[in-house]
Order: structure tokens, then C-alpha cells, then sequence
């Protein structure tokens, strides 16, 4: 909605009040709590339909019982708006109108709200006849209409709870909605945006649970670790429990599964070889912490080690370079929509094509990786751009001869629209105290940048 220019007023409700006409903001001097004020909030969101009387003396304290004086003082708080509103750098009009029982904020101007907006959302959702594609473009247009709380500086009026508990709970239907489509297709980039969006604007209804669950889908853990800890304290400060304790202990439990009671040694032993040990082990990222720990305890009793590799593919998506975005998409034939004849793309479309061109690069360097690698070694995916591999055993010359096949390897499979970075380091176990938070490989290895192998660093296809 921001950013826009509507012929006539428009009022935003949601995350905060403004007021515009066309591209002027309109500036009310009184504060939002007073009950003038309220009666003008009140009219601005009835827009073309008005408000009914009782509508507006239910602002209006009855005290004892008295409608009489109940009735004054609404004419009391009419007056005092009417005179605020000569004071408002208004179009010329009428304002305040009175008409067959019903009143009206203007009767000389379109008067349009955000509020509004999603109301005529919702009568659609309502109809069951709306489903497939149309019924979820109805819950993405909804989505993007919804901009927070409603009113939140009157958050203690009665009024206000009511309204603001609407369209919460219709967001949260869009959103539920939202997530079934895109579960069902393996489309958690978008679960991913939807959820953290949710996040910012209600942090203690737990959307962050379909964060978590869309960052281990993409097989981004540390991220997903990182939120957890995040919304868990966020989570235990204001609610007193975490919510999304049920999810992780869902994935760890999934995770570290094993098999019921085996008869015999035999059985146990047979149930832990893996079908396929012709190629690199490849793990999840919890997994390939125990993994290089483990690593790194042994070593303490060996003088070989092994090393740690950082592969890091710079994209358009990471470096931020649109331009590079354009190439990809012509030359993998992904074509996309403009704004208008011979202009740029859409910058969301631009990065999705980004991420859609990165995801087709990973699953290249992931290819690269498992013909590189020894079968001795374990490799994981860290985030969006980067994979990690534990060497082990490896030394110096075994490094360089790993990296060399790494950079012909990339070149020979076409690897040329994204950069490959490459970082190597020694692994090293370490006695030394750290905090409360969890050790992760970057903490418990020398900071990136230390150890270089000879060769190693940027290289461009």
C-alpha cells in the first residue's frame, strides 16, 4: 500500500494510523486516546457505508446508567471534532456529515483504508467456490495487505481488541493456508519468507516454528539453530515456555533415530554400514559437527588431523549484483515478465531467478564435490551458497591436490556464470572455555583467513 497515490483519502490502520490525501499526509494534532479523535478513527474506517449512532455512543462512558448525560457528551465530543477538523489541512468539502441516521467522515471524497482493502479480500475467501491458484492468490494478496496490529497505540480499548483479533486471525488463516500449498509442492523458500514475515509482525504466536522447519528443509541448520536460540529467548522472557522445543526435539529425535533392540551383535553391526559407501559421506550439519569433534579429539593422539573446506559460491543473490541475475536468466533460457515494454525486471523477480539459477549451481558444485572428494571425507550443505567438508587425515599435499581437482573439476562441469571461493584450514581441538552458547565449526576451528593453502583463494570460471 505505502508508496502509493489514491485519488482521495486513505487511512492505514494496521502497524500504526496515518492519514493521507493523495500524496499529502494529513497531520492530526489531538492524540489517538482521546474520544474525538476515536469517533474520527471510527467514521475514516466505516469509509462509504458510515456509522450507525450506537456505534459511536458505545465509545462514550455511560456512567450510573445515565443516557441522558451519555447523550451529551457524545454531542460534547461531535462539537470538539468538528472544531478539529477546521483546524486539518483538509480539500474543501463537507466533513462530519449526518445522513439518514448514519455518519460520514466526508461525503465529497473517496476515503479508501488498508483495513478496507482486506475486507474485500475476505468476502472473496469466504466464498468456497474460490479455490486452487485463485484461492491462494487471495491468501498471498492478504498477506501482503496485512501490515501489523491494528491500531496498536489504542491497544486497550475494547473497540480496538475486537477489530485487531479479525484480521490477525484471518492473516493467520492465510498463512496456514499458504503453508499446505507450498508444503505439499517442497516449496519452503516461500514458506521461509512468509513465516519470518509473520515473525516480525507477531513474534510470540510462533511462526518461527515454520521458520526452523523451512531452514532444515533447505538444509541451511545453522541458520535454523540460530533462529531457535533467537526465538527462544524471546519466547521464554515474555510466554514463560518455548513452543518451538517440540520441533526441534522432532528433528533431533528424526535425526539420531535408530533401530529397536537387535537380536545380536551381528544384526546391530549389519544395521549401521550405509548402502552406498562408494562416495564422500554426506551429512546433515549437526551431524558434521559431532563428526569433526570427534575428528579433532582424535587428533589430539595423532599428529594428522585432517583439514576443514569452505566452498562458497558467489552469486547474484549474495554479492548483490542484479546484472549478473540478467546473464544466468539468458542463458538458461528463464524468461520473465516486465513491468512495462523494454524496462528491467521486477527486482523480486530478479532474485528469484537469482535463487533459482544459485540452487541449479549448488546442485552442480554438490556434483563436483562427491567427484573430488575421497570416500574418507564428510561434507554438509552450511547456507544458501556454501558447502562444508571435513579432509580427514588430510595434509597439506593432499589438500592442494584436492583443491586442484576442485578448480579443474568446477571448470570441466561448466561453472562458470557463479565464482567458486575455496578456504582451507587445519583442524585443531581446543581446551579453551567458551560461553554459554553452542560451539559451532567456525568457534572451534582458527578464525577463516589463517591458514591458506598455496593456490587456494577467489577463482572465476
Amino acid at each position: 500500500m505505502q508508496g502509493q497515490v489514491y485519488d482521495g483519502f486513505y487511512a492505514r490502520f494496521l502497524g500504526g494510523f496515518s492519514l493521507r490525501y493523495r500524496e499529502k499526509e494529513i497531520l492530526i494534532g489531538m492524540g489517538l486516546q482521546s474520544r474525538p479523535v476515536q469517533f474520527l478513527l471510527l467514521l475514516i474506517k466505516a469509509g462509504d457505508k458510515g456509522a450507525e449512532r450506537k456505534d459511536l455512543l458505545a465509545l462514550v462512558q455511560n456512567v450510573g446508567n445515565d443516557q441522558k448525560r451519555q447523550l451529551n457528551n457524545f454531542y460534547q465530543h461531535m462539537h470538539i471534532l468538528r472544531e478539529m477538523i477546521l483546524e486539518l489541512c483538509l480539500p474543501e468539502g463537507k466533513y462530519i456529515v449526518l445522513r439518514k441516521g448514519r455518519y460520514y467522515f466526508t461525503t465529497d471524497h473517496r476515503v479508501r483504508t488498508d483495513i478496507g482493502d482486506l475486507d474485500g479480500l475476505i468476502g472473496q475467501l469466504k466464498k468456497k467456490e474460490r479455490t486452487g491458484e485463485g484461492r491462494r492468490k487471495l491468501c498471498k494478496d492478504y498477506c501482503r495487505g496485512y501490515g501489523g496490529e491494528f491500531l496498536p497505540q489504542l491497544a486497550g480499548e475494547g473497540w480496538v481488541t475486537i477489530e485487531g483479533a479479525f484480521y490477525q486471525r484471518w492473516y493467520g488463516r492465510c498463512l496456514e493456508e499458504l503453508y499446505g500449498f507450498y508444503k505439499e509442492e517442497g516449496r519452503y523458500e516461500e514458506i521461509l519468507e512468509l513465516s519470518s514475515a509473520a515473525s516480525q509482525l507477531h513474534p510470540y504466536d510462533g511462526w518461527q516454528a515454520k521458520m526452523i522447519e523451512s531452514l532444515l528443509a533447505l538444509g541451511r541448520y545453522k541458520e535454523a539453530e540460530q533462529v531457535y536460540r533467537e526465538a527462544s529467548q524471546l519466547l521464554y522472557g515474555g510466554l514463560g515456555a518455548n513452543p518451538l522445543d517440540q520441533v526441534m526435539a522432532g528433528y533431533r529425535q528424526g535425526a539420531r533415530k535408530t533401530a529397536f533392540g537387535v537380536g545380536s551383535l551381528v544384526g546391530l553391526e549389519q544395521s549401521l554400514w550405509e548402502e552406498d559407501a562408494g562416495a564422500p559421506y554426506h551429512c546433515s550439519y549437526p551431524s558434521f559437527q559431532d563428526t569433526y569433534r570427534i575428528i579433532a579429539r582424535m587428533g589430539e593422539r595423532q599428529e594428522s588431523k585432517g583439514l576443514l573446506l569452505l566452498c562458497t559460491l558467489q552469486s547474484s543473490l549474495t554479492a548483490g549484483d542484479g546484472r549478473m541475475a540478467d546473464r544466468i536468466r539468458l542463458a538458461s533460457g528463464d524468461t520473465i515478465g516486465n513491468d512495462t515494454a523494454g524496462c528491467a525486471p521486477a527486482e523480486d523477480s530478479r532474485r528469484a531467478i537469482a535463487r533459482k539459477a544459485l540452487e541449479r549451481e549448488m546442485l552442480r558444485l554438490k556434483g563436483v564435490l562427491v567427484g573430488s572428494l575421497r570416500t574418507s571425507d564428510v561434507y554438509t550443505r552450511y547456507s544458501e551458497n556454501q558447502y562444508l567438508a571435513l579432509l580427514v587425515g588430510a595434509g597439506t599435499e593432499d589438500g592442494e591436490n584436492i583443491l586442484t581437482r576442485l578448480e579443474r573439476d568446477w571448470r570441466s562441469a561448466g561453472g562458470r556464470d557463479m565464482r567458486l571461493d575455496l578456504e582451507v584450514q587445519q583442524v585443531e581441538s581446543s581446551t579453551e572455555e567458551v560461553g554459554d552458547g553452542e560451539r559451532d565449526i567456525r568457534s572451534a576451528c582458527r578464525q577463516p583467513g589463517e591458514f591458506h593453502l598455496a593456490g587456494t583463494g577467489h577463482m572465476a570460471g
